[in-house]
């Protein structure tokens, strides 16, 4: 999410299921991760995957369509039937 452009994002859920010292993992994992890409802060990796950042956005749409083809039952499954 951070990724696209959020702020703030919901940990709540994990919290709940894992507890609030899980909050440690989290912070380490994301370090872990930015030192492995190179990012020294949040700052610097927000919203470089925001759509109207790429230079193709129809490589976007088409991902998307592409994901769609690839796993429709995880698309489909969330959405009734009417």
């Amino acid at each position: 999410m951070i990724l696209a452009g959020a702020c703030c994002v919901q940990v709540v859920s994990t919290l709940y299921r894992n507890g609030v010292s899980y909050i440690g993992t989290m912070l380490t994992e994301l370090n872990q991760w930015m030192e492995k890409k190179g990012f020294t802060s949040i700052d610097k990796f927000r919203g470089k995957l925001r759509k109207d950042k790429i230079a193709d956005p129809w490589t976007y749409t088409r991902a998307q369509y592409v994901k769609l083809l690839m796993h429709p039952q995880k698309i489909i499954n969330n959405y009734p039937v009417l």
